[in-house]
């Protein structure tokens, strides 16, 4: 069998697989679906070289065929990412700014987190639960991620009327909503709001 057949093929069989993975792109979603997550390729992929700038380069400068090469880093959002890594077609890898894990575990109201992602926590927690832990950040990073969230919604309740602008900037689409409630909410949203969050309503249940 010649090359460009078996190139074809494989072409094909690409093809295939990502039109399996987009027919129900247009159900419902979350918004940390849209959130790029770096991803490993761990076969060839063909007529996917332009998603990784310097394999693109050497395809237009024919020193390579249009593909990713396995162990070509590229970034996918969530929502297709997960699809391709139960399908075993790529590895999924934490964001960089997931290696934060001191600040996190001993002063997390110091990092602008939502500046990295503003749905920090919730992609932490579904990249934690898809991905086994020998891949986490740290064996523990689920626990310190939940202490840190619940640390930064405490800080963010009882300091309310007196935050510096560096914090308010690295808020998270989470405590962004926290915030406006305490500020603009009715007086009733406000202490539905407390008693939920006093009583970690949101944030300190166990793990599913």
């Amino acid at each position: 069998m010649n090359e460009e057949i078996i190139k074809n093929i494989k072409l094909n069989n690409n093809f295939l697989e990502f039109e399996e993975i987009i027919k129900d792109i247009n159900t419902p979603f979350n918004f940390i679906d849209l959130v790029e997550i770096p991803c490993i390729p761990i076969v060839d992929l063909y007529g996917l070289s332009l998603l990784n700038n310097e394999a693109y380069l050497e395809y237009k400068s024919g020193l390579r065929e249009d593909k990713l090469n396995a162990d070509d880093e590229i970034k996918l959002t969530l929502f297709f990412a997960v699809k391709l890594y139960k399908k075993n077609i790529i590895r999924i890898k934490f964001p960089s700014y997931y290696d934060i894990i001191e600040t996190l575990k001993f002063d997390p109201v110091s990092v602008t987190i939502g500046l990295f992602n503003q749905f920090y926590f919730e992609t932490a927690y579904e990249l934690c639960n898809l991905l086994p832990v020998n891949e986490w950040p740290s064996s523990n990073f689920y626990n310190i991620l939940r202490k840190a969230e619940k640390t930064r919604i405490h800080f963010l309740i009882n300091n309310k009327t007196k935050l510096n602008s560096y914090f308010l900037e690295g808020l998270t689409n989470k405590e962004k909503k926290i915030y406006k409630y305490f500020l603009e909410g009715t007086s009733k949203e406000r202490e539905m709001l407390n008693k939920e969050t006093t009583l970690f309503y949101f944030y300190e249940k166990d793990k599913c």
